[in-house]
């Protein structure tokens, strides 16, 4: 972004058209992110890289005017792990739940459509680069909580939840922060998640504007290419794109 001299240096007229410029590219971003396939949004960012960082900026202002940051509120669920629990963040942003956690002398890996010095560069949804299987001994697994923060976005997003099943220890681990109005069945999506290989054991509401679920892995054998397909097609529809309003 060019530096905050050049804004100083603009009437209120051209700082007003700049912010409008700015909110519109945010929301046609958010529109690609939330309307298209987790592939598709990678390829985006890969040929646009400035999409990226343009879009997290937009994101942080529209976050800003939230009573509770969702991801302070995953933060504090988290504090309850062991110490030596390995957290994986997935659709991390900059990394800032790495940021938060890691000073306290936690471990955190952080994956997103950018690599930075905190993040790794991965489409979560096609396959998050840590070892694990779907089998019942879930050997290799590593990771004991992942974490999806305002991050199952794409029409795809149940495939991002198979695969933070496959890496997650046997007791491992899913907390999902989600925007509340995206919704059209709580009931449903909680379903789904679950045929996937999990159960329920926490569900926050209290927030205006997010919900939270923290669930367990259960043992199942691997999915059958027919069942996945039906629990592909209950996911569509479940989660509406998120619209942020002009501000």
């Amino acid at each position: 972004p060019p530096p905050a001299a050049s804004d100083a240096k603009l009437t209120p007229l051209q700082a007003k058209m700049k912010a409008s410029l700015s909110g519109a590219r945010f929301r046609w971003i958010n529109e690609q992110l939330y309307t298209t396939s987790a592939e598709h949004a990678h390829e985006l960012m890969r040929a646009q890289p400035n999409l990226y960082q343009d879009y997290h900026a937009g994101f942080a202002a529209q976050l800003a005017g939230w009573p509770t940051p969702p991801l302070d509120a995953l933060a504090q669920l988290l504090q309850a792990l062991p110490k030596h629990a390995l957290v994986a963040d997935l659709g991390s942003g900059p990394g800032t739940l790495a940021k938060k956690l890691v000073p306290q002398g936690r471990k955190v890996l952080s994956f997103d459509l950018q690599a930075d010095e905190w993040v790794t560069e991965a489409d979560y949804c096609a396959h998050i680069p840590l070892p694990g299987k779907e089998d019942r001994a879930c050997e290799g697994a590593v990771v004991d909580a992942a974490v999806c923060c305002l991050s199952l976005m794409g029409t795809d997003w149940v495939r991002g939840v198979r695969e933070a099943r496959r890496v997650l220890v046997g007791k491992g681990q899913l907390y999902v922060a989600e925007v509340t109005s995206r919704f059209t069945s709580v009931d449903a999506f909680v379903e789904v998640v679950e045929s996937v290989g999990f159960a329920l054991q926490k569900k926050e509401d209290k927030d205006t504007h997010f919900m939270l679920f923290v669930f367990d892995k259960v043992a199942r054998d691997p999915l059958g290419e027919a069942e996945w397909k039906g629990i592909r097609a209950k996911a569509e529809g479940l989660l509406k794109p998120c619209e942020y309003k002009r501000r």
